[in-house]
């Protein structure tokens, strides 16, 4: 489209926008893990918690990322943060629940499609670049 094709955006279309974006911030998705035979339910993190988290992810020592990788599905799902879960499990540090629960080829991929599902997921982009690495 040319300029001269582009809409004229109103108060109305920015303050709509507006109201979208609070949607989104209340999303939900449920993620289907094979080896559990089920769907887990995960929210979208509000943007400062997602940038904080993304910000560990360097792609240059995978141990690193696949920690971040961890956080950020913890920080994602409300069932993995169940104190009683984390008691029963026997672990000191929460975001280990996802260590104890997962394989690392489950965090790759439960990560890659929390990602997404938070608008930051094109193949072109240098952050799943780096987590698929």
């Amino acid at each position: 489209m040319n300029k001269e094709q582009h809409k004229k955006l109103t108060f109305d279309d920015i303050l709509a926008r507006k109201m979208q974006r609070e949607k989104d911030k209340m999303k939900v998705m449920s993620i289907y893990i094979p080896s559990m035979g089920g769907e887990l339910i995960f929210n979208s993190l509000p943007e400062h918690k997602l940038l904080s988290i993304l910000d560990g992810i360097s792609g240059d020592n995978r141990a690193e990322d696949i920690n971040m990788e961890r956080e950020f599905i913890y920080s994602s799902c409300k069932d993995l943060q169940n104190p009683e879960l984390h008691k029963m499990l026997g672990i000191i540090d929460p975001i280990d629940v996802v260590r104890e629960v997962f394989t690392l080829q489950e965090t790759d991929d439960i990560a890659k499609e929390i990602l997404k599902f938070n608008g930051i997921g094109t193949d072109e982009n240098k952050i799943v670049a780096n987590i698929k690495n």
